[in-house]
């Protein structure tokens, strides 16, 4: 029987409920079922000349939007009741302003340049509550081995449903928590060729196999940082979530990956991490061989001709330039697939109607011309601020050891937008940029207050 309601105290019976407590819960159940595809359409888009259901003219409300949103109201209740003492903060400052900047550029192109402005609209919100998140993540609600930690949690569950859905070739009936029934006969889902058949590529609960690919990238970085002093977990760990990395064949993650690697051995002075990677490629290689995958890797990543996703993709492009060149100050958000058709030299198939795969030519065409400078402004400040924490000997070895990794993560991010476009245009991708941005942005706040003293 509930005694008494009030922003002060919520007491059932005798059990007080602490705001900050039930926030910081909430939170951490965000991080983990985020991929989770359970959701409600809100809003469909109109300009449907396929007469096709287009995922990037929609806006729906995910289940973890509710839990984000739950987390945000508690936390604000925790303020009022004089749970939380802590000033609010948002972060580095500079990462602040140029995100404040990006957001006033697209929230402009909502009511200026959109031809979808319902559209925009709604994504704009989605954009928004991103940037709650972020907020949450620079204020340490919960900490940064605490985010990770969830993190890799929910990932080495995806790893093992990915690995699942592999050797079956089908969804494993997770239904209930979002995962699409499909086979390797299903239209519109990511598959290769192999010996004349096709394979499906597993997804988990993310919406395409490329994303998982993405996520688990993140997550094999994460775990050198989570696991730096304890190298048999560290082993397992990045075995297990290594093969379902594999499994995915995202050859962005892929490359990105090596490139984060490279990038990690050239900053670190640790001379154990060349026996981990070592390690986990030699798995890797026993791996592959075991389950006769090695052709198929190759084809995958190395054989490239012929390739019918590798011109779309540069068709994409040619479409982007013209549509660029044509409209400077962006089409609004949402707005490429809405537009596309007018500078496609082809009638589109319905399942072309996607974003080009390229973030910073997409937030060109989107935002304009000023978004994509913001967008590039930001990286190449967080590179700069980072190398100059990381080269700073006054910081602890774990500290410079941390900013190796939030580095090497930022230069793997980096490949994958040249290459494609979800940590920009899908609700997973864009969680994890904020959750990225966030962890970077505490890692500079700290580094700065640090030279100060």
């Amino acid at each position: 029987m509930i005694r008494s309601l009030n922003i002060n105290v919520w007491k059932v019976g005798d059990f007080k409920i602490s705001f900050l407590r039930l926030c910081r819960f909430l939170l951490g159940l965000f991080v983990i079922v985020f991929p989770l595809q359970l959701q409600s359409l809100v809003y469909v888009g109109t300009n449907y000349e396929t007469g096709n259901f287009n995922p990037f003219q929609v806006y729906a409300v995910h289940l973890s939007d509710l839990l984000l949103l739950g987390a945000l109201s508690c936390w604000g209740l925790a303020y009022l009741k004089g749970e939380n003492i802590k000033k609010l903060s948002v972060g580095d400052n500079m990462i602040a302003l140029l995100i404040m900047l990006f957001a006033i550029v697209a929230i402009a192109g909502v009511f200026f340049t959109a031809r979808e402005k319902v559209l925009a609209f709604y994504l704009l919100l989605q954009f928004a509550l991103m940037g709650l998140f972020f907020l949450m993540v620079v204020n340490e609600v919960l900490s940064q081995d605490e985010l990770m930690k969830l993190f890799l949690g929910g990932m080495i569950f995806q790893a093992g449903l990915a690995m699942a859905q592999f050797f079956a070739q089908h969804s494993v009936g997770l239904n209930f928590v979002g995962e699409p029934y499909v086979t390797a006969k299903t239209l519109g889902v990511a598959k290769i060729d192999w010996v004349g058949t096709k394979v499906l590529r597993p997804f988990g609960t993310f919406p395409h196999a490329n994303i998982l690919g993405g996520a688990l990238f993140i997550s094999i970085l994460m775990s050198f940082h989570q696991f730096r002093k304890k190298h048999l977990w560290l082993v397992i760990v990045l075995a297990f979530l290594s093969a379902a990395f594999v499994l995915s064949f995202s050859r962005s993650a892929f490359f990105a990956l090596i490139v984060a690697f490279l990038l990690y051995v050239s900053l670190t002075e640790d001379k154990r991490v060349f026996k981990i990677v070592f390690l986990s490629a030699s798995f890797l290689v026993f791996f592959l061989i075991f389950f006769n995958l090695e052709v198929i890797f190759f084809k995958r990543f190395f054989q490239l001709s012929g390739d019918d996703s590798l011109l779309e993709r540069v068709n994409y492009l040619f479409i982007s330039k013209r549509m660029f060149m044509e409209h400077p100050l962006g089409v609004g958000l949402g707005g490429f697939t809405v537009n596309m058709q007018n500078y496609a030299d082809d009638k589109l198939l319905p399942w072309l109607f996607q974003p080009v795969h390229n973030v910073f030519a997409l937030v060109g065409n989107e935002i304009g011309l000023l978004g994509a400078f913001l967008l590039l402004f930001l990286f190449v400040y967080i590179f700069y601020a980072l190398l100059k924490c990381i080269s700073n000997k006054k910081n602890t070895i774990a500290e410079r050891n941390y900013g190796q990794i939030l580095m090497s993560l930022l230069g793997g991010v980096i490949v994958i937008c040249f290459f494609d476009h979800y940590f920009y245009s899908i609700y997973q991708g864009q969680v994890m940029s904020a959750f990225l941005l966030g962890l970077i942005s505490i890692y500079l706040k700290r580094c700065a207050l640090f030279e100060k003293t």
